[in-house]
């Protein structure tokens, strides 16, 4: 990291974390942090969250009156039913503050952990910026899961995904979904190339994904190219990719413990979660 980042010509730096699921306007962030700069080396953006959506391992950063970081704690020491202040772990910093916080950390030999290292320069100096838009917080299959049907909220749907930066995928010029006079959907979404005979209710399924007569997929997730069996019927459940589920066989797990299926499984038993 730290050879990368001497050979970078870039005065700063823009490091995001990779379990946060947002629509962060960068270019914002940077006017906050060059509004800042002439005292801040270094913006940080929290999230108020309640604690149900906080990790043990997360960081809580505290504000004194002036609005100014007073204290920095851990995910573990939030209350029940309180409302914390998220550090996401989304930062601009000048690459030359970087730089000489990662070259200390070498010399004290504690590790150069871009993350960690970033969050120990969290002080009374740095620049706080409130993301007030959708954001989850994903470290577990449960929160995995919320943030997922989450999708199928149409605010949060909106929030995340029609926000004013565009979001770039890969694109797959495939047929669209079929759906035959049997099928039942309701609240669901799909991916391209689908073929759906059974009942999706409050679920989202990835591309070309088979729901065949009288199977029944019910709060959960499909990830792409499953094959859900005749009468079969998934609740509450994460299948991920190519998986096979056999003819009237039943998945179901828990609002707060989803079933999870491996890749490429071939299910041919009940699996009952609890």
């Amino acid at each position: 990291v730290i050879d990368y980042l001497e050979k970078a010509k870039s005065k700063y730096m823009v490091y995001f974390s990779s379990k946060v699921l947002c629509n962060i306007d960068l270019k914002a962030l940077l006017n906050i942090h060059l509004l800042h700069e002439d005292h801040s080396d270094l913006t940080v953006v929290y999230k108020k969250m309640p604690k149900e959506d906080i990790y043990d391992t997360d960081l809580v950063l505290n504000f004194n009156e002036d609005s100014k970081v007073a204290s920095k704690t851990s995910g573990k020491d939030v209350a029940d039913g309180e409302i914390a202040n998220l550090c996401t772990d989304i930062y601009i910093v000048k690459v030359e503050r970087l730089l000489a916080a990662l070259r200390q950390s070498q010399k004290d030999d504690v590790g150069t952990h871009v993350e960690s290292c970033l969050r120990s320069m969290i002080d009374e100096n740095a620049t706080a910026y409130e993301y007030t838009g959708y954001l989850s917080n994903i470290f577990d299959v449960k929160s995995y899961y919320k943030a997922n049907m989450d999708m199928l909220i149409p605010a949060k749907f909106n929030s995340l995904m029609y926000a004013n930066q565009k979001i770039y995928t890969k694109v797959h010029n495939e047929f669209p979904t079929y759906y035959s006079d049997s099928a039942v959907v309701n609240n669901a979404q799909f991916g391209t190339g689908c073929e759906v005979e059974g009942e999706v209710v409050h679920s989202l399924l990835g591309r070309t994904v088979v729901v065949k007569q009288g199977a029944k997929i019910e709060d959960s997730l499909v990830h792409s190219s499953c094959v859900i069996g005749e009468g079969a019927k998934i609740q509450y459940a994460i299948l991920d990719k190519d998986c096979k589920v056999s003819d009237h066989v039943s998945i179901i797990g828990t609002p707060e413990n989803p079933v999870v299926v491996s890749k490429a499984s071939n299910v041919t038993e009940d699996i009952i979660g609890g």
